[in-house]
């Protein structure tokens, strides 16, 4: 029951905020997906997808990034 109540408590990350939580290198945003955050409900996803697939994930959280950079 705890989980479930920290997790109604976290708000999503926001891809458009000009920095992100954990840091905005590419390899951060790699350990972040491989890994997860931690204090955080974000589990790690490296038993799920293969490294090509989590850097492609990289690269689009990077695109919608840049893309809303100096809004």
């Amino acid at each position: 029951q705890h989980a479930l109540d920290v997790a109604a408590r976290e708000v999503p990350a926001d891809f458009t905020r000009p920095h992100f939580k954990s840091g905005d290198r590419h390899e951060d945003i790699y350990r972040t997906i491989a890994m997860g955050l931690d204090g955080t409900p974000m589990v790690g996803f490296h038993t799920l997808f293969s490294e090509e697939q989590i850097w492609q994930l990289v690269a689009y959280v990077s695109s919608i990034k840049k893309e809303h950079a100096g809004n």
